[in-house]
């Protein structure tokens, strides 16, 4: 055999490979469920220093199913304890296509005290059935301590899927 038939052959090789690393991730990709959603988060910089109050919210579907998630997050970046945070208030509404609400679940208030995170969530079941088709996901965020700017700092925040 050459060397020329040897590095053709190699060449053939490692191309089938390439070939068949290739269709595989691919074949990976469609495959995989992938979380359709979105979320919002408003970021108040300079709430304590160099600290940024973050407040965040999403509402997405889960893949493959007519389920819903909606879920709330106050937290501080980087991560500094502060003395209240959380929210006033939160919900999640099921939407038919004209924005009209078929139902909502209103989560209430709920904060930590001395902490740099609060969050919660939730999945709703069959949220995407019965003439619904998009879910929000809404609240006012709760962000106090002695010294920040400004304080308290209670941002209206809001996510609509799709």
């Amino acid at each position: 055999m050459t060397t020329r038939s040897v590095n053709s052959r190699f060449h053939s090789v490692i191309v089938r490979l390439l070939q068949i690393l290739i269709v595989g991730c691919l074949i990976v990709l469609i495959s995989s469920p992938v979380l359709a959603g979105s979320s919002n988060t408003i970021p108040q910089y300079g709430f304590l220093g160099s600290v940024t109050a973050n407040a965040y919210i999403k509402s997405l579907q889960i893949p493959e199913s007519t389920n819903g998630d909606c879920g709330i997050k106050s937290y501080t970046s980087p991560a500094t304890n502060i003395n209240v945070i959380g929210w006033t208030w939160w919900q999640c509404d099921r939407l038919r296509s004209d924005g009209t609400i078929v139902s909502s679940q209103n989560q209430g208030a709920s904060v930590g005290y001395g902490t740099s995170s609060h969050q919660a969530g939730f999945t709703w079941t069959n949220a995407f059935s019965g003439g619904t088709t998009k879910l929000k996901a809404h609240g006012v965020h709760d962000f106090n301590h002695t010294g920040s700017s400004p304080s308290p700092w209670r941002p209206y925040n809001v996510n609509v899927y799709p």
